[in-house]
Formats: structure tokens, C-alpha cells, sequence
């Protein structure tokens, strides 16, 4: 529920100048209910770059099973380190 007094942005949200000054990336490993979660903080990035970043990712990912994206991910991260 949006908070008393919203009203949504008139303008489209094409053109929104937005930038992620200090995005933290959120990486969960474990398993049988013992998990470890990893917060980092990564560099500054415009909503542009992130925007283009999770477009390159689904277009890796598209047409995939959930296995086969968690297969993919693991490879990328053991090749080229974290993301």
C-alpha cells in the first residue's frame, strides 16, 4: 500500500535520471538450512549501466530451466569472480 499523499509520476519513466550511488549485490550460498549470506557493496552505477547489465542477463538466461541459469551463474562466478 503506497503511503498516504502518493500520486504516481505523471511523466513516463523513460527519461528518469536515477543513479544507485552505493548498490549492494546479495550473494546466498548453503544448503540442508544453513545458508550464509554475502552483502557487498559495489561501485557507483546510473540506472542506465544497471538497466543494461540485467538486459544482458536475461538475455544469457532466456528460453533456460532454473537449473541450467544456476549452472550458468556458477560458471560465471568461478571464471570471472564475483559479478
Amino acid at each position: 500500500m503506497p503511503p498516504r499523499g502518493w500520486k504516481p509520476k505523471k511523466d513516463n519513466y523513460k527519461n528518469l535520471e536515477l543513479n544507485i550511488p552505493f548498490p549492494i549485490e546479495q550473494i546466498v550460498t548453503g544448503n540442508s538450512g544453513i545458508y550464509e549470506v554475502f552483502l557487498i557493496q559495489r561501485e557507483f552505477r546510473s540506472l542506465a549501466k544497471y538497466k543494461k547489465l540485467v538486459e544482458c542477463f536475461d538475455q544469457l538466461t532466456d528460453n533456460k530451466t532454473p537449473l541450467e541459469i544456476e549452472k550458468l551463474v556458477s560458471i560465471l562466478l568461478y571464471s570471472f569472480g564475483k559479478i
